[in-house]
């Protein structure tokens, strides 16, 4: 438990070593290993004691090699939070006209992307291009917005309190 830890942390000395031993960079070692010793035994006729040493360290390069960029790549990566991308309380901006009983495009940015979505109004009322809206509920592609003064008026207030449920559960 806690002592496994430490004893695993990033200050062990092994854990340099840790991207050398995998799949990928213990196949990479074989296969150069094999190759630089077939050609140098086979091609070149080099004596096996000679051949050996060198073999060993084509295959140390390119196990390393493959460790490095596979390294590279992981630590490129990112855990992905579930609460950057709730589309529930986004603001966003209008850039098809929303008709009243029709659907439009909304457009906002989400975790570092520009995001578009089809939108209808949540009221009922046409939105015009170009007004800003915040989602209020999204289901089956389609996000229910409102303008922010029918957010901020008392009746759709109360009318939104009544549906929280729902946008807790991602209805």
């Amino acid at each position: 438990p806690a002592s496994a830890a430490s004893h695993h942390g990033p200050s062990h000395p092994l854990r340099a070593l840790a991207p050398l031993f995998n799949a990928s960079s213990l196949l990479g070692f074989l296969t150069w290993f094999g190759a630089a010793g077939y050609l140098l035994l086979h091609v070149a006729g080099w004596p096996l004691l000679a051949v050996l040493p060198l073999a060993v360290l084509a295959g140390l390069a390119a196990a390393a090699l493959l460790g490095w960029f596979l390294a590279t790549l992981v630590a490129g990566e990112q855990v992905m939070d579930p609460s950057q991308y709730q589309l529930v309380g986004t603001s966003c901006r209008v850039t098809v006209g929303i008709p009243s009983a029709g659907v439009g495009e909304i457009v906002f940015s989400m975790a570092g992307t520009r995001r578009g979505e089809a939108a209808r109004s949540q009221s009922g009322r046409a939105i015009p291009r170009d007004t800003e809206v915040v989602i209020v509920k999204y289901a089956r592609g389609v996000a229910e917005v409102l303008t922010l003064d029918e957010l901020t008026s008392p009746r759709e207030r109360r009318a939104l309190s009544l549906s929280d449920s729902d946008a807790e559960r991602g209805i």
